[in-house]
């Protein structure tokens, strides 16, 4: 399965060196992360200041773009090699603020549109339809407000797909069934160290009547309570402002996973099937995939998640 890094030095087309030569990589998308993130080790070298953009492929497929975040150009013995650690562009995202303000009849491309964030690095999902509104306070991310518009637009989270893509929701994903590959690994477990076993915010009358309760935290014993002041975001719904932020507490709190041998090209929300060592996965939604690669070959981590988003 051939791989290889390109180093892009300038705007130009040719303008970019290859490095085939790859001794280790991975490369990892995730369901509530807003990038991509790839790291490699190639033979060869480079003037890391004039690097401009770090990009993987994989079997022909371009699998990331992004900033050369960290990248070294060392000898080791004899051998001269690169190291690199990039995010992908949409990285952005979580660090450009938006104006405060209201947006009414929000959509995601408004939201972009409001943002002085440039968008040749990236792009979003189309036709979106819109909110009543959303209420930017101060220093709130674009990324912060694309997580609000997608919970009040889809119930759901954004997510990347392909290179720099931000979806809300994916209406026709891939299936992948997964019975003849190479099974190395095949896991389940739980992440419960977040969980807001309790919410509370006040109601028209500045008291504390308004709450939610989450049952996976109560019957696993945990107790964890917050208190939210009024929020302009939710003023017309404060309920649901508590289970937005009890959702994203809760972002992979159940999982299955397996890793195989190869690629098969799935990604985020993609469905899966597998059965093996415990792990029973029925046309899940994969919330992500980490992919390695070294002189043993080239193996894929699958992982679906059981949350209030997700499964």
């Amino acid at each position: 399965m051939a791989a290889y890094i390109r180093l892009v030095t300038g705007g130009g087309s040719g303008d970019y060196t290859d490095y085939t030569d790859i001794v280790s990589f991975t490369f990892e998308r995730e369901r509530y992360r807003a990038f991509t993130v790839f790291e490699g080790v190639a033979v060869g070298e480079c003037d890391p200041s004039v690097v401009r953009e770090v990009r993987f492929y994989l079997d022909g497929r371009l699998m990331h773009r992004g900033t050369a975040d960290s990248l070294v150009s060392e000898r080791r013995g004899r051998v001269q090699q690169i190291r690199v650690k990039s995010c992908g562009f949409t990285l952005s995202l979580g660090e450009n603020e938006l104006e405060p303000g209201i947006v009414t009849n929000a959509t995601l491309l408004k939201l972009v549109q409001r943002s002085r964030t440039s968008t040749s690095d990236f792009s979003i999902q189309t036709g979106t339809p819109e909110v009543n509104y959303i209420y930017v306070k101060e220093h709130t991310t674009l990324w912060q407000a694309m997580c609000v518009y997608t919970a009040k637009a889809y119930n759901s989270y954004p997510f990347i797909r392909d290179q720099n893509l931000v979806m809300c929701r994916l209406t026709a994903p891939s299936t992948y069934i997964f019975v003849n590959e190479k099974i190395t690994e095949a896991s389940r477990g739980v992440k419960l160290s977040s969980l807001i076993s309790d919410a509370y915010t006040v109601d028209n009358s500045d008291e504390w009547t308004i709450s939610r309760t989450d049952s996976y935290a109560r019957e696993r014993h945990i107790a964890r309570q917050r208190y939210y002041a009024r929020d302009l975001e939710w003023a017309y719904d404060p309920s649901a402002g508590l289970k937005y932020h009890m959702g994203k507490a809760a972002a992979g709190r159940q999982y299955q996973q397996f890793t195989y041998q190869g690629f098969k090209g799935e990604q985020l929300c993609d469905l899966a099937y597998f059965s093996g060592g415990g792990v029973s996965i029925g046309g899940k939604q994969i919330d992500l995939i980490r992919i390695s690669g070294s002189e043993k070959g080239v193996f894929t981590t699958v992982r679906c998640y059981s949350d209030v988003y997700c499964g």
